[in-house]
């Protein structure tokens, strides 16, 4: 299933990245640990595949906070 979660970068490290999600993400698509996500940048610029390492929703029905770990 391929679908695009528009979001922000929060810090970018030598093994990943934080993100957060500029709009609240549909309860049907979640993100979940362990996921395998492709994170495309601004312009061409692409991050590539990345493992979902934890997820945080502080309510329901507002953005997502998630860290991810670059695979490749």
């Amino acid at each position: 299933m391929e679908f695009h979660e528009p979001a922000h970068t929060l810090d970018v490290s030598d093994h990943g990245l934080g993100i957060r999600t500029d709009d609240p993400v549909d309860p049907s698509r979640a993100m979940d640990p362990g996921q395998i996500v492709y994170v495309y940048g601004d312009g061409n610029n692409h991050f590539g595949y990345c493992r979902v390492i934890w997820v945080e929703t502080k309510t329901v029905g507002s953005p997502s906070q998630a860290g991810l770990e670059f695979m490749n």
